[in-house]
């Protein structure tokens, strides 16, 4: 839940991968055939570059995760090489490690000073590696957080500008931006954007739907303040759990 993933971006990629002419996967892996990247590649133009998706194994916040990078910019975010890393394998029932990270009682927030703090903005490299780390109390997370995502998104734009403009030749993913809080917000746009998912008839079965909301039911203890109302109204639709 840490990231924000654009579900219609991705599937709409992988339509059009899947029609493609020329296509193909490639992947990497060691002697004993495991694979640690696995690219979907396509030529839009006979003549000019590959497009691509890629799913790469590496780690976030202790866990398993798949790192995701497209060539493919999304309709509402010029950027090339959009990148976004998605937690995955096993969860435990364990209280700590189900909770959403973000949250240190000791870490004094920057804004006003408060001692104890709920989210946290990090800026990375592009190889995922966090370097600045700005953290807040629940009362000055959203306008600190919208602060810095969009000093963010426009540094990224600018650099987009200088690389389109043949300013800065080196090209390739840019760095990346990390929003974790245990706060309602997130989990909120998630659930709007996977309404907006099932309103444009993206596929996603009832299994899906239902480990969505069972994750969101694992973190709910966690998040400070009142379960939003489209998120309890999503609960109440979906997941193994919902008439308990």
């Amino acid at each position: 839940m840490s990231n924000s993933i654009d579900i219609r971006h991705f599937a709409r990629v992988l339509t059009v991968w899947a029609k493609a002419p020329e296509r193909g996967c490639r992947g990497n892996g060691g002697a004993d055939a495991s694979l640690s990247r696995i690219q979907l590649h396509w030529r839009p133009d006979p003549c000019g570059p590959d497009s691509h998706l890629t799913l790469e194994a590496t780690s976030a916040d202790g866990r398993p995760a798949i790192r995701i990078t497209t060539s493919e910019p999304a309709p509402d975010d010029p950027r090339s090489g959009q990148r976004v890393v998605v937690p995955i394998g096993p969860r435990t029932t364990s209280d700590s490690e189900s909770a959403p990270p973000g949250r240190d009682a000791e870490a004094m927030c920057e804004a006003c000073g408060a001692v104890g703090t709920i989210g946290r903005a990090v800026r990375t490299h592009p190889g995922g590696e966090p370097v600045e780390t700005h953290r807040f109390c629940n009362k000055c997370w959203p306008e600190e957080s919208a602060r810095y995502r969009a000093r963010w998104t426009e540094e990224d734009r600018l650099a987009t500008e200088r690389f389109m403009r043949q300013r800065n030749p080196s090209g390739g993913a840019g760095p990346g931006m990390q929003f974790e809080a245990a706060t309602w917000h997130e989990p909120l746009k998630f659930v709007r954007e996977i309404e907006r998912a099932l309103r444009e008839s993206v596929n996603l079965s009832p299994q899906d739907l239902d480990e969505i909301a069972n994750d969101l039911r694992r973190v709910a203890p966690h998040l400070d303040g009142e379960m939003p109302w489209e998120v309890e109204a999503f609960l109440h639709r979906f997941g193994t759990s919902k008439n308990s």
